[in-house]
């Protein structure tokens, strides 16, 4: 697999392309004042404990406090994934992960505590914390205080994890101090894990001395920028390019690879020219159709990817590729790309939550197994943490998806202030129709207006509906109740709304309902 890394720095945002096979499969943002908080460390104060939810609110300086379970107080591994994005298997468990005690007995109010933020706020919802730090460098992620050692899972040659466990056992490791070897330490030496364990360890001390002096609630340690966390979490020998338009950044990147990787600094080129990095490499073509519901496949086929407030809905459906004479195989065909094109769609869009994928039916339950693998490889590259389970007798593939992050839709774009989020608006008809409705009853409940005419005040568009097309139908109205309207286009309403005045004074007319803000 050839993987490029595209790396484009705006005044007020950064963002980075990871292409593998010259396709994106992920996209990284980071803004000037968004910048991430996993894997800060901060100086803060337990506020407030509830044994009822086994969980205290920590404050550590922001407006809202984070969130510590009693599961990230007595875990010691349980920050691990979450800061390095590993999963990991232990070397050994140690007593205080078989029992939790009761949260209020490890806590107390106002206790000044030393925690992590392992999850970025996400809605309304805080950070969330662990007491346990985990601090990651290039082949290691070091936990002070734990007795972990431990291995990736991700690493799934057998032969690999025996030898790393030889080296583990051979490296001169501080007491109190665990390590876990991450996904890109496969094939390290010796030498580079005894480099990365002084690194964590220097960079440690400076943190215990800081947290001393340091008020609380405060800071004490923040997390690489986006970029230097690209390289030092996905530099592997199968990145091909990295390409940077900014010579700023493109001296900072040299500089932490040459520090990281020598042999990979030759790969790495600044983009000088006059079309936008991104244009170059049609990655802004991608996140544009990222954010539409259908996604075509190469068979003809196609998928429709609907978010709702539960969960992910993805819909396959056979297009222009049915071919009556091998149904059978076209199907599963279609169900397999739909397969990788979906997995795609989700770590690029950083979907998370329950997600639901309605396969096209297959009759063999053969074909739907090849279909589960296909999907099961397809997230082996995605760094979140997933699930799959067996596709249902209706065709139903279910799977879950770690969300750790807002999903790229929520970084980008925000609520329509028009729809308010529906997607749709009612029709000029439809309004129009309203619109009758509201004459008639304000006609009918207020006879005395048949002396006084009623002034209806709504979208350009609506009026004119009422004026053309349905103005015969208003004359009926006006003649069956002995009144009189007239019509005033705002330029300023909304399609849905429509007011009903008094045209000599004014004044609203009966009950209205409101419509849709203007």
């Amino acid at each position: 697999m050839d993987r490029q890394i595209i790396i484009s720095v705006e005044p007020r945002e950064t963002r980075v392309g990871i292409l593998e096979d010259n396709k994106l499969q992920e996209l990284l943002i980071e803004r000037m004042q968004e910048k991430t908080l996993v894997g800060n460390i901060y100086k803060g104060i337990v506020r407030n404990v509830l044994p009822a939810i086994q969980a205290a609110f920590v404050d550590i300086g922001f407006g809202k406090n984070g969130f510590l379970h009693v599961s990230d107080i007595t875990n010691e591994v349980s920050a691990c994934r979450e800061i390095a994005g590993e999963d990991v298997e232990g070397l050994g468990v140690t007593g205080k992960d078989q029992k939790r005690e009761s949260i209020d007995k490890i806590l107390q109010n106002g206790q000044e505590v030393l925690v992590q933020i392992i999850k970025e706020p996400i809605g309304t919802k805080g950070v969330r914390l662990s007491s346990n730090i985990s601090i990651a460098g290039r082949h290691l992620v070091m936990m002070p205080g734990a007795r972990q050692i431990g291995i990736s899972r991700r690493i799934a040659d057998f032969a690999e994890r025996r030898r790393l466990r030889t080296i583990l056992k051979q490296l001169s490791i501080p007491k109190d101090m665990g390590f876990i070897v991450r996904t890109v330490g496969q094939g390290a030496t010796q030498e580079e894990f005894e480099k990365d364990i002084r690194y964590l360890v220097d960079l440690w001390q400076g943190i215990q001395r800081q947290i001393t002096a340091a008020p609380c609630p405060s800071l004490i340690h923040e997390e690489l920028s986006l970029i230097l966390r690209v390289l030092r979490d996905l530099l592997t020998e199968d990145v091909s390019t990295i390409v940077v338009d900014s010579k700023d950044e493109y001296q900072n990147v040299q500089r932490f690879v040459t520090a990281l990787m020598p042999n990979m600094e030759a790969k790495i080129s600044y983009h000088g020219g006059r079309e936008h990095i991104f244009d170059c490499y049609g990655i802004d073509k991608e996140i544009e159709k990222a954010q539409r519901r259908k996604v075509w496949l190469k068979c003809g086929g196609y998928i429709v990817i609907e978010q709702t407030e539960a969960m992910v809905v993805i819909d396959v459906n056979s297009g222009r590729c049915l071919d009556k004479k091998n149904l059978d195989d076209t199907i599963l065909e279609t169900n397999l790309q739909a397969a990788d094109e979906a997995s795609r769609q989700i770590r690029l869009r950083n979907i998370g939550g329950i997600i639901i994928i309605d396969f096209i039916d297959m009759r063999q339950r053969r074909h739907q197994r090849m279909v589960e693998k296909a999907m099961e490889k397809a997230v082996k590259r995605d760094k979140a943490k997933t699930n799959i389970f067996p596709i249902s007798p209706l065709g139903i593939l279910q799977m879950t998806r770690e969300r750790v992050k807002e999903s790229l839709s929520e970084a980008v774009y925000e609520g329509c202030p028009y729809c308010g989020g529906f997607g749709r608006v009612k029709s000029v008809e439809s309004m129009s129709i309203e619109a009758q409705r509201l004459i008639k009853l304000a006609l009918r409940k207020n006879r005395h207006f048949r002396r006084m005419p009623l002034r209806i005040l709504a979208h350009p568009n609506v009026i004119k509906r009422l004026e053309g097309e349905d103005r015969e139908a208003v004359r009926e109205l006006e003649k069956q109740f002995r009144g009189a309207v007239s019509f005033e286009p705002r330029e300023d309403f909304h399609i849905e709304t429509v007011r009903i005045q008094n045209e000599r004074t004014g004044r609203p007319v009966g009950d209205q309902p409101q419509g849709r803000e203007e």
